[in-house]
C-alpha cells in the first residue's frame, strides 16, 4: 500500500517544488521514499516535460537530496537532460540487513508505478550503491528502459571494512577538502565560489548526522543504524553484473572515500598507461588500420566489475578532485555524465 503527503522546498533561482513521500512495504519491512521533482530551466510545469522520460538520482549518506549542497547538481541534471530529475532519499524504518536493496526495490516499485518508460539512474557515494540496486532490478523491468547508469565516488565497487570506509570519510570531507579549499583560495581567488560550496557540504554533513542522532533518539539505536549501513555500503555490490546498460563512473583523483585506486589496481593502471604508449607509438608508426581503438580503462572496468554493460567509462576528475566533487562542481559533473551516456548510444550502436 502507499501514502502520500506533500510540503513545499525551496531552491534559490528555481520555482517550488513539492517534496512528496510515500511509503511502501517491501519484504515485511516499511519504506520511506521522499522524491523532490526538479525541471528543466524556463520550465514552468511539470506537464511541459516528457511525462515517460526522467532521471532518477540517489543523494549519499547522511546528506538528504533537499540539502543545499545538493541543489546546483540536482538542478544540472535536470537542464542538461531536458527531463524532470526525481531526487530520491529513502529510509528503511527499522534496522535490517540489506536495507540498500530494500530501498531499491522501493523505488522500483515507484517507477514502475509513475509511467515511466525511459529513465537514467544516477546516484552520488551511498546513492551509488542504490543506483546499481535499481538497474539491477529494473533490468527486467515491464516496459521501462533504464538508457544509462551515473555512479558519482560510488560505494559497493570495491570491498573495504566499515572502519576503513567511516575513516576515510570523515577525513576526505572534514580535513582534506577544507585544505583543498585554503589551497585554491590563495591560488585562484575566483575559486570562492567552490570553497564556499565545500564548506556548506561539510556544515550539511555535520548538521545531518546530529539531525540523525536526535530522530533516533538514541545514541546506541543510532551507532546500530550507521554500523549497519556501513555493511551495505563497504561490500562489493553483488548486482554490479546484473547491469546491462552504458554505465559511467566519476571521481576525483585525490578521493580517498570511493578510491580510484581500488578500483583499478597500480598494476592494472600500469599496464593501461603502456598499451596506451604503444597505441600512440604504432599509431606515429602509420599502423593506424591494425590499432585497437577501444577505452583500455572501460575494457578493465568491464572485465572485472560490469561484465554485461556495452560501455563503461571513467572520468577522474583533478580540480577539486576530493569525494565531494560532483557537489562542487555540479555543472560539469552533470554535463558529463549525460553527454557519455548520450555518446555511448552513437558510438556502440547501443539500442535502448
Amino acid at each position: 500500500m502507499m501514502n502520500e503527503s506533500e510540503t513545499a522546498a525551496s531552491i534559490p533561482s528555481q520555482k517550488e517544488l513539492a517534496w512528496t513521500s510515500y511509503h511502501y512495504e517491501i519484504d515485511g519491512v516499511g519504506v520511506e521514499v521522499g522524491i523532490n521533482e526538479y525541471l528543466p530551466k524556463d520550465t514552468e510545469t511539470s506537464e511541459e516535460t516528457d511525462p515517460q522520460k526522467a532521471v532518477i538520482f540517489f543523494p549519499g549518506w547522511p546528506v538528504k537530496g533537499k540539502a543545499k549542497s545538493y541543489r546546483e547538481l540536482n538542478q544540472s541534471f535536470a537542464d542538461h537532460s531536458s527531463a524532470k530529475t526525481l531526487v530520491i532519499d529513502t529510509k528503511v524504518e527499522k534496522v535490517v540487513p540489506n536495507s540498500l536493496l530494500l530501498e531499491a526495490k522501493a523505488v522500483q516499485k515507484f517507477t514502475e508505478d509513475s509511467g515511466f518508460k525511459k529513465i537514467t539512474v544516477g546516484g552520488y557515494s551511498e546513492g551509488g550503491a542504490k543506483a546499481i540496486n535499481l538497474a539491477a532490478l529494473l533490468r527486467d523491468g515491464p516496459g521501462i528502459k533504464v538508457e544509462g547508469l551515473i555512479l558519482l565516488s560510488p560505494v559497493g565497487v570495491y570491498e573495504q571494512s566499515g572502519a576503513e570506509l567511516a575513516k576515510r570519510f570523515i577525513r576526505d570531507s572534514l580535513i582534506d577538502t577544507p585544505a583543498t579549499a585554503v589551497k585554491e583560495i590563495f591560488k585562484r581567488p575566483r575559486s570562492w565560489r567552490n570553497a564556499l560550496k565545500a564548506g556548506s557540504t561539510g556544515m550539511d554533513v555535520v548538521m545531518a548526522m546530529l539531525g540523525e542522532m536526535q530522530e533516533t533518539g538514541n545514541p546506541l539505536l543510532y551507532l546500530t543504524k550507521v554500523k549497519s549501513e556501513l555493511r551495505d555500503m563497504v561490500a562489493l555490490n553483488p548486482r554490479l553484473e546484473d547491469i546491462n546498460v552504458p554505465v559511467v563512473l566519476i571521481q576525483g583523483v585525490k578521493e580517498i572515500a570511493s578510491d580510484p585506486r581500488r578500483v583499478i589496481s597500480t598494476e592494472e593502471q600500469d599496464k593501461i598507461d603502456q598499451a596506451i604508449k604503444e597505441r600512440h607509438q604504432n599509431y606515429k608508426q602509420g599502423a593506424e588500420e591494425e590499432l585497437d581503438w577501444s577505452d583500455p580503462v572501460g575494457n578493465v572496468l568491464r572485465e572485472n566489475l560490469f561484465p554485461n554493460s556495452p560501455y563503461v567509462r571513467r572520468v577522474l576528475a583533478e580540480k577539486w578532485g576530493e569525494h565531494g566533487v560532483p557537489l562542487y562542481r555540479s555543472d560539469s559533473v552533470a554535463k558529463a555524465a549525460l553527454y557519455i551516456i548520450e555518446r555511448s548510444k552513437r558510438k556502440r550502436g547501443i539500442e535502448i
